[in-house]
């Protein structure tokens, strides 16, 4: 319990981790509302078509385990539990009690991961700084502070810090989905007029 297990992995690795495979033969194509035809944006690079993709899809697709049916409706879940210091499991451990949140610990824990790489991958695509970028919970430490902690008083408040910056981190993704849909609906009208004078 107190070496818990985060993977800090890429995208697309916890899109194998935690996802059904997407079939690009079989299944309606996730970017296909932005304006993608047979699996590429068009005029954009098949790298852009591919980031962008394993963003929507980490965003909207339920996860295998039953989490979540959408990474937006585990933010909104998550942020109506009211947690209490009864909740924390005592653990002995070297003559003390430690605490843990234990069983959901997972479930929040695959919530901050996939978050932080949505806004993440935002961030590249719009060459955000660092300094610019929203941080879910820097370095798991809320999260690690979940899983094994002497002070369950600490715990709680941890956890509403952590139900907050999730909160904003839904806003945050919110906003650049409607910057990209602005992005590559411009794209789109500026070709369709370009293509109409040019007959």
């Amino acid at each position: 319990m107190k070496q818990f297990p985060i993977y800090d992995e890429s995208i697309h690795a916890s899109l194998e981790r935690y996802h059904e495979h997407w079939d690009q033969w079989e299944d309606e194509d996730p970017l296909a509302p932005f304006g993608a035809v047979n699996g590429l944006l068009p005029n954009r690079p098949a790298a852009e078509a591919i980031a962008l993709r394993a963003l929507v899809m980490r965003w909207t697709l339920p996860e295998k385990d039953c989490h979540w049916s959408s990474l937006q409706e585990a933010v909104d879940n998550m942020c109506q539990v009211s947690l209490k210091v009864e909740d924390m499991v005592p653990f002995p451990y070297l003559n003390k009690i430690k605490y843990s949140l234990h069983a959901r610990l997972d479930a929040y824990a695959r919530i901050v991961l996939a978050l932080s790489q949505i806004l993440g991958l935002f961030a590249d695509y719009f060459f955000s700084t660092n300094s610019q970028s929203f941080v879910v919970d820097k370095d798991f430490e809320l999260i690690r502070s979940l899983a094994w902690n002497d002070n369950r008083e600490i715990m709680v408040a941890a956890f509403i810090i952590l139900q907050q910056r999730c909160s904003v981190a839904v806003v945050q993704i919110r906003r650049n989905f409607n910057k990209l849909d602005r992005i590559l609906l411009a794209r789109d009208e500026t070709l369709s007029v370009a293509s109409y004078n040019s007959t």
